[in-house]
């Protein structure tokens, strides 16, 4: 295994990947909780069989039902 001489230029290369993930990740936050959740009519309609229907109903949050 080879040792790298300047472990600040992979430390720096870290760091810039971090602040990337986060302005991806601080711009995807928000579109989560903006996003309503589908409700169990808009389900029911949008299903393309029973089950379709049945998968998608698994996937709606508890208090949706």
């Amino acid at each position: 295994m080879q040792l790298k001489s300047h472990p600040t230029l992979s430390l720096a290369a870290l760091e810039r990947q971090y602040g990337r993930g986060r302005k991806v990740r601080s711009s995807e936050l928000p579109a989560e909780y903006e996003t309503p959740s589908p409700s169990i009519v808009g389900v029911v309609v949008s299903s393309r069989g029973f089950d379709d229907l049945l998968n998608r109903v698994e996937d709606l949050p508890s208090g949706r039902l």
